[in-house]
Formats: structure tokens, sequence, C-alpha cells
């Protein structure tokens, strides 16, 4: 324990052994890739809602960095989103951030170079960036196969183009309200 004392107060402050705390395993992450993190934190806040709330479902609940197709994805199996970033990482990474580390990455207000940082054998990233370091394990479960979704096949990009006067006017008719 330890004691302070200032005039008339007194305030002790109960401490344990170093022992009594759970050890963090030993690990090695190697660098994925560098990003702004202001433009890291916008798309992961773009992204980011389409991701699942229901916490049964992890792989669901989270936000996948894609080093082996250039994407960020998230997905709650009825809606999808992915941005096409066109990154490109030291190694073909995915990793899997539960949707509490991005929130908390959400709310960092720090500018500069972010350096993503990964251990595929203890499945544990680093995001590094203005003098902090956030650790995190990454979520066990497996994202979706969201490429089908986006490409046909032979790697080329699905894409469907739309007048967007008719399409605001079906999504009006179905009660969507006002869409511009």
């Amino acid at each position: 324990d330890i004691a302070f004392t200032d005039f008339d107060v007194e305030l002790q402050v109960r401490s344990q052994p170093l022992e009594d705390f759970p050890q963090i395993p030993a690990f090695t992450c190697g660098l994925v890739a560098e990003h702004d993190f202001c433009e890291l934190r916008e798309t992961m806040k773009k992204v980011s809602v389409a991701s699942s709330k229901d916490e049964k479902r992890p792989a669901l609940c989270s936000l996948l960095l894609s080093y082996k197709d250039g994407n960020m994805a998230a997905t709650d199996s009825y809606r999808m989103a992915v941005y096409e970033a066109g990154w490109q990482g030291e190694e073909e990474a995915e990793i899997l951030l539960e949707a509490k580390v991005v929130r908390e990455i959400l709310k960092l207000k720090a500018a500069g170079p972010a350096r993503v940082l990964y251990d595929g054998e203890h499945n544990v990233a680093q995001i590094c960036l203005d003098g902090m370091r956030i650790t995190t394990r990454c979520c066990e479960g497996k994202f979706p196969k969201y490429v089908s979704f986006v490409e046909d096949g032979k790697g080329n990009p699905i894409r469907v183009r739309v007048s967007a006067k008719e399409f605001a006017d079906a999504v009006a008719k179905v009660g969507f309200g006002n869409v511009t």
C-alpha cells in the first residue's frame, strides 16, 4: 500500500503484486502496411456501418483489413460495405478487427502515419501511431468470402449502372422516404 499525506488529508492506495496480473504472451508483429491515420480512420468509419451488432456472430461484428485483396470490408449478412482501397502490404495478411477495437480507434484524434503490424501465429495486431501502440487480439472467426459478391470469378469487378432518377423513384415507391 502507498499512503499520501497532505495537511489533514490522508489517502491510501492499495496495490497488488505484479505476479497477480495476467502475463501478455510474447509475440512478434511484422509490418504489414503504413497508412495515413486520418484516411484509415475515415475508411473504418464508412465501412463499419455495415458490421453486425450481434455479438454472438463475432466475425460479422468485425472489420476486415485485407492486404490480400487490398480492401476493407464489413457485413452483417444483410448488407455489406467494401472499400476498394488498393492497399498493398508487406505480406498478404487478412486482419479481422473486433468492433469494440474499431470504436476505440475511431475516437482517437491522432494524425500522421499509422503502421499496421500483425502476428498471424498468435492472431495479434498492432496499430502504431503518434507515440501510441494499440495491441489487440483479432477475431477468431472467418469473415465471409465477400469477393464473390464484388467480382465475377475472373477477377473483374461487378458494376451496375442505373439511372439516379429511376433509382430514387423506385426507393421512394417502396417507402424509404425522400431520396436525392
